[in-house]
């Protein structure tokens, strides 16, 4: 699988810090609409094959490992205070498998879906490896702003925060807020080699 190129990282960054500056000011527009339900898709639920599944369980498998079970000892912007009841393989697949419907993408290893599953989780790593705590209670939020960003990072057409929301069960309002933290809490910082991308792709596509 080719990596995501160094121009379209590029681009995903410009439109990010263009994104930022509209949504300081969206904030104070936006409706205040309480978390939803998952709307239902039957064409999404089986949008993963088996290559893409196997990538996104133990892409989920390894992300429910290093979370820790208690709250973190600082307030982030990611945490709620009863941990959602979904799991993170479930939450993933679903996040996964709608990248792929709004893209036409089959569910392979090259799909968009599987892409920005593994970009996403590529980013929380160095959340984790800068010291940051991941959490049951923070993880989900964390997932659903990394998936963000990496769609802005890995395709030409971004999604809209609106889709987030519907997808996600997270308000619009909520979703913009994660977008601002995430980007904030990582520095901006989303550069990445393409064989390091390769290598963390290469780590997650084996069979347990």
């Amino acid at each position: 699988m080719g990596a995501p190129k160094r121009t379209t990282l590029q681009r995903g960054l410009r439109r990010i810090s263009h994104r930022m500056i509209h949504a300081f000011e969206a904030k104070k527009h936006e409706s205040t609409e309480s978390e939803t339900s998952y709307p239902e898709c039957d064409e999404a639920l089986n949008n993963l094959n088996e290559n893409g599944t196997r990538v996104i369980t133990n892409l989920a498998t390894w992300l429910s490992e290093i979370s820790h079970k208690s709250h973190g000892r600082l307030p982030d912007a990611f945490t709620v205070k009863v941990a959602p009841q979904v799991s993170i393989h479930d939450y993933m697949m679903r996040l996964a498998s709608y990248v792929n419907v709004w893209r036409g993408h089959p569910g392979g290893l090259e799909s968009a879906g599987v892409r920005t599953a593994v970009m996403a989780c590529f980013f929380i790593r160095k959340l984790r490896h800068s010291g940051f705590r991941i959490t049951v209670f923070n993880l989900h939020r964390l997932i659903l702003a990394s998936f963000l960003v990496s769609v802005k990072m890995t395709e030409d057409y971004p999604i809209s925060n609106q889709y987030w929301s519907k997808v996600s069960g997270v308000s619009r309002k909520d979703v913009n807020e994660l977008e601002i933290a995430f980007c904030s809490t990582l520095n901006f910082n989303f550069f990445v080699e393409p064989e390091d991308y390769e290598k963390f792709l290469d780590r997650f596509d084996v069979v347990v």
